[in-house]
This record gives C-alpha cells, sequence and structure tokens, in this order.
C-alpha cells in the first residue's frame, strides 16, 4: 500500500525534539479518535499508566489495540516509560486477541524498556522477548504504527507486526542519540554544552532514524502525513490520517489466509538485515593434489590401528550445577518467604515462582545459564582450568 507524504528536510537530531515535546499527542491522546466504543482492558496483569489498551472497532471491524505512552510525573520534570507490568499487560492483550480471532493494532511511542530496578527484578527483558516472540508467531493480522520516538527493545516488543508505518516526524531507532553520544564519545557529560548538542546531532543522523530512511532500508511500508508544523497542531487530523490507512491495511490483510500471512510475516523479517558473504577465491589445483594425499595417508595409518570407539563425554554442565548441598530455598522477599525446593528454584532461573523476585546475592553461575541457553549436552568446554587470577 503506498502513501503519499510531504518530504520535507528535517534534520534528524530536531525530529527527536519534536516528538518529545509535551503536546505532542500521545496513544491516550490518539486511540479514542481513531477507534469507535474503545473499552480499556483493566484485569488480569498489574496496571501501568504508561500502556493503554483494550478492545476497539474500526467502521465496524472489531479488533485489539495496544499503545504505549510517555508520562511525566506530577510536580516533576521525569518522563516514565512503559514497565515490566505494561509489557505483561500488553502480551495478555495479545493473547485475547488470538484467541477471539481478531486483529492486533499497535500504537508505539517509547525510547526504551524502563531503566529502574524494579522492572529489572520483574524480569523486564524476559516479557520484552516474550512480547516479540508471540507477537512474532501470533494467528491474527497485526499492524504497527510508530507515533512518536521508538527505541530499542520496548518499541520492538511491539512492532514485530505484517505492516508498519511512521507518522511522518516519527523517529525509530536502536538507541537514543544522547546514549550513543555518551558510548562512543567518554567523557562528554564534562564538555561545554555546544559540544555536547553537536555530537548528539552527529550520532542522531548516523542512526538513520527517520521515516524515509526505514521506508528506504524496508523496515516500514508506509509514511503517514502529519497536518500543519507537525502533530501536535491538529489532533483530530492526525487520528484521522492514521484511520484511514488502518482502515485500508485491515481490509488488505483480512484477505489472506493467516497461514500465508504468517509466513510472509516470517520471511518479511528474515530479510532485514541479510548478510553477505565475501567471494572467496577456490584453492589451486595444487595444494587440493596435497592435501589429498596428506588425508590418504593419515587414513592408511590409522587403519592398521585398532582404535576403541570413545566413551560418550560427561555433561560438565549438569555435573557443575547439580553440586550443591542446598535442599530449600526461602525468598528473600520479606512480603512473600515462600520455601521451596532449591531444584525447582534452580530450574526456574533462580527466580521465585511465587513472586518473581531475583535475589541479587544468589545469581545463576556461568554453567547455569549456559545450561538455560543451549541445547542439553552441546557445549564442549575446551579450557576448563582457564581463570582470571585477581590480585
Amino acid at each position: 500500500m503506498e502513501i503519499e507524504h510531504k518530504d520535507k528536510a528535517v534534520d534528524a537530531f530536531d525530529r527527536y525534539r519534536l516528538v518529545r515535546k509535551s503536546d505532542r499527542p500521545r496513544s491516550r491522546d490518539l486511540i479514542p479518535k481513531i477507534f469507535d466504543n474503545f473499552v480499556p482492558y483493566n484485569e488480569g496483569a498489574p496496571q501501568d499508566p504508561n500502556i493503554i489498551g483494550g478492545f476497539a472497532e474500526l467502521e465496524g471491524q472489531q479488533l485489539f489495540v495496544i499503545g504505549q505512552n510517555w508520562r511525566t510525573v506530577a510536580g516533576e520534570n521525569i518522563l516514565t516509560t512503559v514497565t515490566a507490568k505494561g509489557f505483561s499487560q500488553a502480551l495478555e492483550i495479545m493473547k485475547l486477541a488470538e484467541k477471539y480471532h481478531k486483529p492486533v493494532v499497535t500504537l508505539i511511542d517509547t525510547p526504551g524498556g524502563d531503566p529502574l530496578l524494579e522492572s529489572a527484578e520483574l524480569l523486564q527483558c524476559w516479557k520484552i522477548s516474550d512480547c516479540i516472540f508471540t507477537l512474532a508467531g501470533i494467528k491474527v493480522p497485526t499492524v504497527s504504527i510508530i507515533i512518536g520516538e521508538g527505541g530499542s527493545g520496548g518499541a520492538l516488543s511491539l512492532q514485530v507486526a505484517d505492516r508498519t508505518f511512521m507518522l511522518e516526524n516519527a523517529v525509530f531507532s536502536v538507541i537514543s542519540p544522547e546514549g550513543c553520544a555518551r558510548i562512543l564519545f567518554k567523557g562528554l557529560s564534562r564538555k561545554p554544552r555546544a559540544e555536547k548538542q553537536e555530537r548528539q546531532r552527529e550520532m542522531a543522523n548516523l542512526l538513520k532514524p527517520t521515516p524515509q530512511d526505514m521506508l528506504e532500508c524496508g523496515i516500514i511500508d508506509g509514511i503517514i502525513d502529519e497536518p500543519g508544523e507537525g502533530a501536535h497542531t491538529n489532533l483530530n487530523a492526525t487520528a484521522k490520517n492514521i484511520r484511514h490507512v488502518l482502515k485500508e491495511t485491515l481490509t488488505e490483510l483480512k484477505k489472506e489466509p493467516i497461514t500465508i500471512l504468517h509466513a510472509k510475516r516470517y520471511q518479511r523479517f528474515l530479510s532485514h538485515g541479510k548478510w553477505h558473504e565475501e567471494h572467496v577465491e577456490p584453492e589451486a589445483p595444487l595444494m587440493k593434489n596435497v592435501a589429498r594425499l596428506i588425508a590418504n595417508r593419515f587414513k592408511k595409518v590409522f587403519k592398521r590401528k585398532k582404535i576403541q570407539p570413545e566413551a560418550p563425554k560427561e555433561d560438565i554442565i549438569e555435573k557443575v550445577t547439580e553440586k550443591t548441598d542446598k535442599r530449600f530455598y526461602v525468598c528473600k522477599n520479606k512480603e512473600c518467604g515462600v520455601k521451596i525446593p532449591y531444584k525447582k528454584y534452580a530450574r526456574n532461573y533462580k527466580v521465585c515462582p511465587n513472586c518473581g523476585v531475583i535475589d541479587r546475592r544468589n545469581h545463576p553461575t556461568a554453567y547455569e545459564w549456559i545450561k538455560y541457553l543451549v541445547d542439553r549436552g552441546s557445549f564442549d568446554e575446551k579450557d576448563p582450568t582457564l581463570c582470571h587470577l585477581i590480585p
């Protein structure tokens, strides 16, 4: 679906400033304008004010919508982002949509996940990955629209869709220009403000986060026009433009069988960032002949000896991780304090299965992480005696 749009030559860093304006429309402002009969979902997972979602209608078509919000803490100059509770809430809405066979529409507007300790303790990283996994395999049509600043995994959690669009002044990148500049230029915080902003502007343009960049890379399917100087100048016109695009896109996706849609979604994201191998010159015939002679010589030598089959290797991971004299684990959370078998606690990634709290004094070991992540018996340790000595 092609969308005509105005091609304004705007600096990428200026777009970041524009989408961060306090009067920029957020999901809570746009959803009632775009959809009909919106019913917020307020059950199940703990509520997060940075997520708004629920059941809605669009031109008589029933669907589920999930939107991200920035919000300002009352009386303070602080912007909060989606927390671990918000991602749990989004996950429940996705599962409801699949259960009732209704399309999912997501509105993306977050610079990333919540950086606070509470979200980390509630396994925010796992919940973001669960959202990505669920949205990638969900058996209903999906559409995502980036309405403001889309950043990092927080934005990706709602972007793995059949179609993706961006508002004209929205941005979409792996990291903010400020964060990128701090990583690449050490000591930047001590530099004059003008130099800091210059570096941040440089990073913003190198990240190529604008809709035009994303369209050229094939990440998005179209750009939605904003009225006047931006979406903040006319909320109704912005909502009308989004509504028009959604209506046409959902009608188009509805014609596809879900099996075909699912296969196309898989191929769509598989095509992002294709790997290109460099051409390798073929080996010279002389080297091939020498290698063949050496290989044949080895075969003759080993044929003369009876080689005993190797005994099956002992799984080092199982041996190390099961070496513990603990029988029970008591949760350190004062509000929980549950006593559970230690093996059950270890199988749950050393996270309390009752309250979800992580005991930071009892992290999984390196061997346990390998056991969690790789196939059983596939780990082959090369240097078991290698260690780092701390003076």
